[in-house]
């Protein structure tokens, strides 16, 4: 079998719930408040073997991390050892001590070793690296020459680099969202717990396929007006703990129950639906950015609006948004500068762009408002109409101004480009309401979302 090597590869064990190991019982894992439903099987595991079981007041307590006393406990009791109080060969291991005979029953096994200086320090905390090593010795997990996970924090004097690379090949642990193992962070419980279920059972082990397919990919929340909500767990069951703006870009790292997206949320591993994502299809996409008017042409101006200010408001906000999702983005002006309307044209056709979009705003009467997409017939007029239409559709949703629709007309810019292209008017400065709207900062980042989304979803049509 050709050998399968995953560079730096990190697939994602979220720590949201905890085991401990310092007693005897049997509830089951979905009783406990602080358990996800994710871990709910290798819980149940534990606990009907004995291996692990709750607190008291009926929690599991995610965060507290695992001592050498009780790494010892957990893999004894995993290897079903002698576990029966008694003198060790650690001055400070007494015989009275809760695992004095899981501690002597590993270091038999050759699983755990005191210090140099004869003492066994049980209550000193586990490192990562220390629970590779540990892990390695109590259980053989056979060799897996056609897959290898690299870790971007663990090279070859990294302490425990062979066990490290044992338990990632064995895909008992396969790291973090950004690709790194943390060799040295403290060991929490349900970590340890995951991976001594894994280690018994392959089953809980995930597929090799499943791996590759959770290497992260690039989204863009798309078909969210209010926002999407973000969860502690892939189900409605809990609240949310935050939403993401349409448009957001966000790291994807798999689907799991069957609709929900797993996702980096500020550092840690968090869920939505993945019906408001859409994987990214703007990479290496040229889309070019035309803010309308510039320099001493400032376009329409009323309500202490001046047109060319505004529009180069909105585009540079949308260059910045695209530039997130892995687009290159193409300005035909950054700055007040004057442009003429075929320079403008030749900019995108000689970048030979993907996408040309316009920003513009409306001036007409008073009473005049809403907004309205223009496309043109000469080239891809297809396309453009269709990327009219769904720029159009985000707009009205998103800022909830009239809908004048997306409407075929000759205007030079769009004329003369021969990609898709769209002339955006973004309301009516005439309008005294809508200026209103327009001065707000708010307006400007929407008004850049919602275009955003629009293009995401005519990618991801197409």
């Amino acid at each position: 079998m050709r050998k399968l090597l995953l560079l730096t590869l990190a697939v994602i064990i979220s720590f949201s719930s905890t085991l401990i190991i310092n007693g005897k019982g049997g509830a089951a894992a979905n009783t406990f408040p602080d358990v996800s439903s994710i871990y709910a099987n290798e819980v149940q595991f534990l606990i009907d073997r004995n291996v692990v079981t709750g607190y008291p007041d009926n929690t599991f307590r995610p965060d507290v991390e695992v001592t050498r006393g009780q790494a010892a406990a957990f893999i004894s009791r995993a290897l079903e050892l002698d576990g029966e109080m008694r003198s060790t060969s650690f001055p400070d291991v007494l015989l009275t001590y809760q695992f004095s005979g899981y501690i002597e029953s590993a270091v038999e096994k050759g699983i755990i070793t005191g210090y140099p200086d004869g003492t066994f320090r049980p209550d000193v905390k586990v490192t990562r690296a220390e629970m590779a090593i540990l892990l390695s010795r109590a259980f053989d997990w056979g060799e897996n020459p056609d897959f290898t996970l690299k870790f971007t924090d663990v090279s070859l004097d990294t302490k425990a680099y062979e066990s490290i690379n044992q338990i990632a090949s064995a895909r008992v642990s396969t790291g973090y969202p950004d690709r790194t193992f943390r060799p040295n962070n403290p060991l929490k419980r349900i970590e340890f717990a995951l991976f001594v279920a894994r280690s018994m059972n392959e089953e809980f082990r995930p597929t090799i396929e499943s791996i590759i397919a959770s290497y992260y990919k690039e989204a863009v929340v798309i078909n969210a007006p209010e926002g999407l909500n973000v969860r502690p767990e892939p189900s409605t069951r809990l609240a949310p703990i935050g939403k993401l703006p349409n448009g957001t870009a966000v790291k994807v790292f798999k689907i799991v129950a069957g609709n929900w997206a797993e996702i980096d949320y500020k550092g840690k591993i968090a869920y939505v639906h993945k019906d408001f994502l859409s994987t990214n299809q703007l990479a290496g996409k040229r889309i070019v950015i035309d803010p309308g008017h510039g320099g001493k042409d400032g376009g329409a101006s009323a309500n202490g609006i001046v047109e060319k200010n505004l529009v180069l408001d909105v585009s540079l906000i949308l260059r910045d948004k695209l530039n997130a999702t892995g687009a290159t983005v193409i300005m035909t002006r950054s700055t007040d500068v004057f442009v003429e309307l075929t320079d403008r044209a030749k900019i995108a056709n000689d970048a030979n762009a993907n996408a040309f979009i316009s920003i513009h705003a409306n001036a007409a009467g008073e009473t005049a408002h809403g907004l309205e997409t223009f496309w043109n017939k000469r080239h891809e007029s297809e396309e453009s109409k269709l990327l009219a239409e769904t720029i159009q559709k985000h707009l009205v949703e998103t800022l909830k101004f009239r809908d004048r629709g997306a409407k075929e007309r000759d205007l030079s810019v769009i004329r003369n480009t021969t990609m898709p292209s769209v002339l955006v008017e973004l309301g009516f400065i005439t309008n005294t309401a809508e200026a209103e709207r327009m001065k707000q900062q708010s307006f400007k980042e929407d008004a850049a979302t919602a275009i955003l989304t629009g293009i995401l979803e005519f990618y991801a049509n197409k």
